[in-house]
């Protein structure tokens, strides 16, 4: 009876760039990795820090962790094989890089569901959870130094 709701649909076509063997390189555990231990120690540090207004150290870590990410996402991307297609919406690694170096908010989940087109596991839900998660505690820590 519910076995209909546990397997996909087969006859509707999914769109794959990498129909072969298991990927060169899974990154995922690091990629999700780094900005969940960023917002713990945001919060290990912030309000350790709180009455010493470190705006600096709190910017150092948003930084440090988003290119860290970036750098995470472009080497898996390269590793994999990821190319242009514009068809599919996917980038090169360097694309990836600037993507989530720029616009992480909204670049590494997206980043995360488009790793699913060349045999790795969409992290979309996980992926979008851990950025508003550090996101919100990092503008929350700021506010709280300022006032």
């Amino acid at each position: 009876m519910f076995k209909k709701f546990l397997h996909p649909d087969l006859s509707y076509p999914m769109p794959e760039i990498f129909p072969g063997p298991p990927p060169a390189a899974d990154y995922s555990i690091l990629l999700l990795a780094v900005p969940a231990f960023s917002t713990l120690f945001l919060w290990v540090w912030g309000y350790m820090h709180l009455s010493q207004n470190t705006g600096m150290e709190l910017s150092i870590i948003a930084v440090s962790m988003i290119a860290t990410t970036a750098s995470i996402a472009a080497r898996e991307a390269s590793k994999v094989g990821m190319r242009a297609n514009k068809e599919q919406g996917t980038h090169g690694p360097t694309a990836w890089f600037f993507i989530i170096l720029l616009f992480w908010i909204l670049g590494y989940p997206l980043y995360l569901y488009k790793r699913h087109l060349y045999g790795l596991t969409n992290y979309l839900v996980i992926g979008t959870e851990i950025s508003v998660i550090f996101t919100v505690n990092l503008l929350f820590i700021a506010l709280s130094m300022q006032g």
